[in-house]
């Protein structure tokens, strides 16, 4: 009985360490707030003041860069008079004098421009970047090589990392029939309703997605940074995408895995979050990404700063939910209203 009663105590002491820790906070900061001097340095200050550890810049959305590119054509935001003229460098110089670390995001698939270079949509897919082509896996790898040799990154951040729907170009038709022996364009009618269908598509499109992952973790492991992915693990529409974030983690294709969860906490999937980390080998990666917004029910493009009390309620469940980590990330800095910066400034305190 003494030596249960012992490892029933050690057990509740380590969870009650874990919780009693520093939570690590990551901030999403979109492209359009920080590329000005006057932008970067109020960014840096907010996350300052709201005691954010790591900063996920949109530094790629499918538009152009925002970096000094030697290859990539610039995005044109960058012909504004008062943009800075390397702004990721001067962010992450501010960024180091505060003990701020920065991860550049790249959004992988995801395609703003109609037309982008000699790249059109993904042919049956809109604002898709057609990751089956390899002009668009070696414009990804280039973009990547770029940040983590050019620039002291302090990680890699994935968002998009799937095909956004199913490509039905001459090309995939035939891929996918070399690959299955079936058709594309009839599974791709009946995926919804039949496993197999579901199962032959989720792979054809995974086997890509992972060749664009392993030759990107080359890359980050090289430069002995963490390569993470923004994704919605276990969802059937990401997974037939090729997203299968689960299977990433523990094949070691990725390092951190950051669950988008932007619910308010009544209707935050408690159980499957549970089943996810269940299914990890290494569950203390996985990272909530919690929304700090809210979307008006009779107009969602009216979005608003969450309420005070309701992100205090997300905040603390993803500072919980995982026993083995209570870091958690925002989602995102437009929306940071002055009782959230209150709020997370004293979290470790």
């Amino acid at each position: 009985m003494k030596k249960i009663n012992y490892f029933v105590f050690l057990f509740f002491l380590t969870i009650y360490a874990v919780a009693e820790e520093d939570s690590e906070i990551y901030m999403f900061v979109p492209h359009e707030f920080w590329l000005t001097k006057i932008d970067a340095d109020e960014l840096i200050k907010t996350s300052v003041a709201s005691g954010v550890d790591t900063l996920i810049v949109n530094v790629w959305h499918g538009r152009g860069a925002v970096w000094s590119s030697e290859k990539i054509p610039m995005n044109p935001i960058m012909n504004r008079d008062e943009m800075l003229d390397d702004p990721l460098k001067y962010l992450i110089s501010l960024a180091k004098e505060n003990n701020i670390q920065i991860y550049p995001l790249i959004s992988v698939s995801h395609k703003s421009r109609e037309k982008f270079d000699d790249f059109e949509d993904t042919p049956g897919v809109n604002k898709a970047f057609n990751l089956h082509e390899k002009d668009v896996q070696d414009m990804i790898l280039t973009i990547t090589t770029e940040l983590i040799n050019g620039y002291s990154v302090d990680g890699l951040m994935l968002d998009y990392i799937r095909t956004k729907g199913v490509c039905v170009s001459r090309d995939c038709i035939l891929s996918y029939k070399n690959s299955t022996g079936r058709s594309l364009k009839l599974d791709s009618k009946i995926a919804k309703i039949n496993k197999e269908a579901f199962k032959n598509i989720s792979q054809w499109n995974k086997n890509v997605v992972d060749n664009i992952l392993i030759n990107i973790k080359k890359i980050t492991d090289s430069a002995s940074i963490p390569l993470a992915v923004s994704s919605h693990p276990g969802h059937d529409g990401f997974m037939m995408q090729g997203a299968d974030s689960v299977s990433w983690m523990n094949d070691n294709l990725i390092d951190q895995l950051f669950s988008m969860n932007y619910q308010s906490i009544d209707k935050m999937p408690k159980n499957k979050l549970a089943s996810i980390l269940e299914q990890l080998k290494r569950p203390e990666d996985m990272i909530l990404i919690i929304g700090n917004f809210e979307k008006n029910i009779d107009d969602k493009f009216t979005v608003s700063p969450r309420e005070k009390i309701e992100f205090e309620r997300v905040v603390n469940y993803a500072k919980t939910y995982n026993k083995h980590n209570n870091s958690l990330a925002i989602f995102t800095y437009r929306y940071l209203s002055n009782d959230h910066i209150a709020y997370l400034s004293g979290l470790n305190k």
